[in-house]
């Protein structure tokens, strides 16, 4: 059942010894980074500065939507229909037997002109906001390369 072949035996084992050899020097040689690579890599893919840029996005949509609410809403709409069968005419009340064929369009708006000043003051906390996030940002990035390269330096 187990039969091995005891003269092939010890090239297999120097086979296996080599290859061994040559995957652990292989993990061995790492490439040694800069601080300028390190601080790359940190500021490329840190989760908190990502979200912090997200975070400036958002605040920045918000504002867009605080100055467009100064602006005018308009609504349109059309609609078209045909009635067959046995059924009252809507223009002349009586029965009808023939196809009706109905229109209806539609259009609305509003204006809102004052709010008690409600619309500037979302608009100056939006912008309010937007810089706070971008001064955030910044914090945390200097903060990240702080870390960074006291850990770099030890």
């Amino acid at each position: 059942m187990n039969n091995i072949n005891l003269k092939a035996a010890p090239g297999l084992v120097l086979g296996v010894l080599l290859l061994a050899a040559s995957l652990a020097h292989g993990q061995n040689t790492t490439k040694v980074w800069t601080l300028d690579q390190c601080l790359q890599h940190a500021l490329e893919n840190n989760l908190s500065l990502k979200s912090a840029a997200l975070d400036v996005t958002q605040s920045e949509v918000v504002q867009r939507q605080a100055t467009r609410d100064y602006l005018p809403v308009v609504n349109a709409g059309a609609s078209h229909g045909y009635n067959w069968g046995q059924r009252i005419d809507p223009f002349t009340n009586e029965f009808a037997s023939e196809r009706v064929r109905t229109n209806n369009l539609y259009v609305g708006g509003n204006w809102l002109l004052f709010n008690g000043l409600q619309n500037y003051y979302l608009v100056q906390k939006a912008r309010t906001e937007v810089a706070y996030q971008q001064y955030n940002q910044e914090v945390q990035e200097r903060n990240l390369k702080i870390d960074v390269t006291a850990h770099y330096l030890q």
